[in-house]
């Protein structure tokens, strides 16, 4: 709440000095050098260095709506998507040369994985409950929450790194189920998402089925 509270107030005139600058993509510098700042400060004060990218997330872009230097120019989203591309394959790679193929083949990660897999679903199909638009399609929106990508597998590693008495936190065996978690829920979101917007678009307004369906 405070680095949205910041974000508020500090990104309007910074995104506007960036703009009268003259060069868009300062944008893209600013916000990276900003993202890797506040994440070695969250690791400095013993917090994983996404929560310090996420606030910088909210410092530049408190209300998520894509902030740009200018109407013709690109968002900040857009300008990092080339950087993305390269990364976030590399990043599941790194994640995937983790997993001991014998502890993902364990009965114990299967049991536990399935087990995770059950909780994820249950809970994002739980949290349709939160939607109170009658507009909005409540199954639409638990579906496409369902996935759990890099935020998982991040705090995944921590804990497969961090030693407590000599021993991670998260044994193989574990790691190894929150992988096959993250790769079910992953997969399934889109087919169940596909589905859901087919259901939607075959309702009328008032949510019944049109008559000429």
């Amino acid at each position: 709440m405070l680095f949205a509270a910041l974000g508020h107030v500090l990104s309007g005139p910074l995104v506007r000095l960036l703009a009268r600058l003259g060069h868009p993509e300062l944008l893209l510098v600013v916000g990276v050098s900003l993202c890797f700042t506040m994440a070695f400060v969250a690791e400095a004060i013993g917090l994983a260095a996404i929560v310090g990218a996420f606030a910088a997330g909210f410092v530049i872009d408190p209300n998520g709506e894509g902030v740009r230097t200018g109407e013709e120019t690109a968002t900040l989203s857009q300008l990092l998507h080339p950087i993305a591309v390269v990364f976030v394959p590399l990043f599941f790679v790194l994640m995937g040369v983790q997993v001991e193929l014998g502890s993902l083949a364990a009965p114990s990660s299967l049991w536990l994985g399935a087990a995770l897999v059950v909780a994820a679903i249950t809970g994002k199909l739980a949290c349709a409950l939160g939607v109170v638009d009658r507009r909005v399609d409540r199954l639409t929106v638990a579906v496409g929450m369902i996935p759990r990508g890099e935020v998982g597998l991040i705090f995944a590693g921590i804990g497969a790194t961090l030693m407590l008495d000599g021993r991670p936190v998260l044994s193989e065996a574990v790691f190894a189920a929150v992988v096959v978690m993250v790769l079910v829920t992953t997969l399934v979101a889109p087919p169940g998402l596909r589905w859901c917007l087919r259901r939607t678009r075959g309702r009328g307004p008032g949510g019944a089925a049109d008559a000429d369906s």
